[in-house]
């Protein structure tokens, strides 16, 4: 019986953990984006407690929270490649039996660390989400801390009968099943960091209509109505409201859902002028085929003199200064076949001025919600092409296109000026 459960925990919480790290894997930087969040969330109530002197921890020790969440901000990125890999790895020795007590051990800090995080996320509402599966399966906080409080149950198990659970392997065969898990996990954590994901989840995946992803479905209600008869004081529940006035008088009225409304997955999507104008539903009912370059943040592109708090100038880095050649010319065939080449970014525009002088970059800059441009595209900057608001390419800017083969993949008759 203890050998069952064993058998079940491994490959309960083995599996699991192999799954979840794939799919975190996927999306390597959406993660560390959700680690940023928890981050930001953690440092400002800290340094709230710390302005008001208002906790029982003594100042120092606040100070050095808020120094830590600030670091760990900064690290996201590779402590969530870390994450994932250690995650996958451990996944997989759990299922083998591989170095079990060492295995144990980590999986039990994990859990109780990521347990600890969803119960404050749930209890304090820091966020929304927790990120735990990516995009794939969206769970709430409360979703997540009942998840983990389960999963540490079944990881217990494994604990406590660590020392007796031996690997399926001998001792060649555990360092296989280590080095190809590592190797593996790592391989393919760089490949969706220096390109996309393989399997986007997002709202803005390509051959998804935006125009559909932002409605609202109500949900079909069916309502019944509570009566009481004026005679023998009987009540009772219509689907019709009783006419019989002398007979009958409302009490109250129930409802039953017949079929769920939905939400809209994208809520926050704007598009902004230099005056001001959202142009979002002008864009997104355009039947042109209309290239949007998205750069969330401008600065992580070079650096920027400033004078006070304005940007006078701009010093690319080599590689992006090499990029936007290509950019531009690219965007500069667009225009001629009569397509729409837009900039989209979050930074302001003293900075997208600086930058479009120091680059040539002689197409329109359109501002939007810093946020919604990550979640948009994983690749700062990346292009994305959009026709009739469907979304119908995404490209990292390790992978820009060549405006010929592009035209060619969609089959646009295109005739390259000599």
């Amino acid at each position: 019986m203890v050998k069952v459960l064993i058998w079940i925990s491994r490959i309960l919480v083995g599996g699991l953990f192999i799954i979840s790290g794939l799919i975190k894997a996927n999306d390597t930087v959406g993660f560390s984006y959700k680690l940023q969040e928890y981050f930001e969330v953690f440092a400002d109530k800290a340094q709230f407690k710390l302005d008001m002197h208002s906790s029982w921890l003594p100042d120092f020790l606040l100070d050095f929270m808020v120094w830590s969440f600030h670091l760990m901000h900064d690290i996201a990125l590779p402590m969530a490649m870390f994450i994932v890999i250690f995650e996958i790895v451990l996944g997989v020795m759990t299922i083998t039996g591989t170095k079990m007590v060492w295995v144990a051990n980590s999986m039990l800090a994990m859990i109780l660390f990521f347990t600890f995080l969803t119960f404050v996320s749930w209890q304090f509402k820091i966020v929304t989400g927790c990120g735990c599966f990516g995009d794939a399966i969206p769970l709430t906080p409360f979703e997540s801390f009942i998840k983990d409080l389960i999963l540490l149950v079944f990881i217990l198990i494994l604990f406590f009968y660590r020392k007796s659970i031996f690997s399926l392997f001998e001792v060649y065969g555990d360092r296989m099943t280590f080095g190809i898990s590592l190797l593996c996990s790592t391989l393919f954590v760089i490949y969706t960091y220096r390109h996309l994901p393989v399997i986007d989840f997002r709202a803005y995946a390509v051959g998804n209509d935006l125009k559909k992803e932002m409605l609202r479905v109500d949900p079909v209600m069916k309502y019944f109505y509570k009566m009481k008869n004026l005679k023998t004081n009987e009540e009772k529940t219509f689907e019709e409201y009783p006419m019989d006035a002398a007979t009958w008088k409302y009490v109250g009225m129930d409802q039953k859902v017949i079929k769920p409304g939905i939400e809209p997955k994208i809520t926050d999507f704007v598009i902004y002028d230099e005056e001001g104008k959202d142009l979002l539903q002008t864009i997104l009912n355009d039947s042109t085929y209309t290239f949007f370059l998205v750069m969330h943040d401008l600065g992580e592109l070079g650096e920027f003199q400033m004078e006070g708090k304005v940007a006078v100038d701009f010093t690319p880095d080599s590689d992006i200064q090499d990029d936007f050649v290509k950019v531009n010319a690219f965007a500069k065939e667009a225009e001629k076949q009569g397509m729409h080449f837009y900039g989209l970014t979050a930074s302001g525009v003293d900075k997208v001025g600086a930058l479009r002088h120091k680059l040539q970059a002689a197409y329109p800059f359109y501002a939007s919600d810093g946020t919604v441009l990550k979640t948009i595209i994983r690749s700062n900057p990346g292009l994305i092409l959009l026709k009739s608001g469907v979304v119908l390419g995404q490209w990292h800017i390790n992978d820009f296109p060549d405006f010929e083969d592009l035209m060619e993949k969609l089959n646009i008759n295109y005739a390259k000026e000599l």
